[in-house]
């Protein structure tokens, strides 16, 4: 529990920190741009003894740090930040932060059907979702895409070991991807040849592939054959997931989710928005990737 004066720092660049600093105060930063690390890290060096985010868009929102923060930083509506600036723009306003820690176990669950040799291919989603949120396509729908894929494979021969690892407490910072490979030795990082990640799968106009520039091109080619239509991006702005922990291995990834991110993290997150389609097709476009055995063995 902290208590301080309330300061305006915008969204939080360096050119929006006081020259005088936040020495004793609690930062009020807007949502957007940068993300939430890099204006908590920026206020605290500063001096700040606390940070306020509010949301760039009308009501609250749900968002994670990705490294544990040396202040409380709490996260308000859009309405209610905009008051505080009215209410500050007046006068001196003073306010007490108060944060608690809640700490729970969290489970990676982990399916392997063993290859003939070494390789692996790692097929990925995380089953977490955020408070008050029932989850439907942020993440049911890639773990119905999971299980659809491990059904279909289980009894095919395949030249290489699949493991499918529904991943815990991605919504909190990639964490269960992270611990996943942090616990693995050096040996058995290297026999991972690829991981293929679903996520955020169910609703919107096409499917999105983004990731390594040598599998998302397959998929590609794949998806033209099959009258699939799915477009290849660089990245989703704002968004990661847990493909992205295999990137600090130099471990080849893909992920795939669909284009419409409207409702992720809301309550409208239900079975209601999601169109079988995109999973069906996901699941297709997995399969016949893993189905070219010479892309795989090295």
């Amino acid at each position: 529990e902290v208590s301080g004066v309330l300061v305006p720092v915008g969204l939080a660049f360096e050119r929006d920190i006081p020259a005088q600093g936040l020495e004793g105060s609690i930062a009020l930063a807007q949502r957007g741009t940068i993300t939430f690390e890099e204006k908590v890290r920026r206020a605290a060096a500063a001096g700040a003894i606390g940070v306020v985010v509010y949301n760039n868009t009308p009501g609250s929102f749900g968002g994670t740090l990705g490294t544990a923060s040396s202040i409380p930083v709490i996260g308000i509506a859009q309405e209610d930040g905009r008051r505080l600036e009215q209410l500050i723009s007046a006068g001196r306003v003073e306010a007490t932060l108060t944060v608690a820690v809640d700490v729970r176990a969290s489970r990676n669950v982990i399916a392997e059907k063993p290859g003939p040799g070494p390789e692996v291919v790692v097929l990925g989603g995380h089953y977490d979702t955020v408070a008050g949120v029932p989850g439907a396509t942020d993440n049911g729908a890639g773990i119905a895409v999971l299980l659809t894929i491990a059904q279909e494979l289980q009894d095919q021969p395949l030249p290489f070991g699949l493991r499918i690892i529904a991943f815990g407490s991605e919504e909190l910072g990639l964490k269960g991807s992270r611990f996943y490979l942090d616990a693995l030795s050096a040996e058995e990082r290297r026999q991972l040849v690829a991981m293929l990640n679903f996520d955020a799968l169910g609703s919107g106009r096409i499917i999105q592939v983004l990731g390594s520039s040598q599998l998302s091109g397959r998929v590609s080619v794949i998806a033209a054959g099959a009258d699939i239509e799915a477009m290849r991006v660089g990245e989703i702005q704002g968004a990661t997931s847990d493909h992205a922990s295999f990137d600090r291995f130099l471990i080849p990834n893909i992920m795939f989710a669909s284009d419409d991110f409207s409702r992720i993290h809301t309550p409208d997150d239900n079975l209601d928005i999601v169109d079988p389609r995109f999973l069906g097709e996901a699941a297709a476009l997995g399969i016949a990737l893993l189905e070219i055995p010479e892309f795989w063995l090295r």
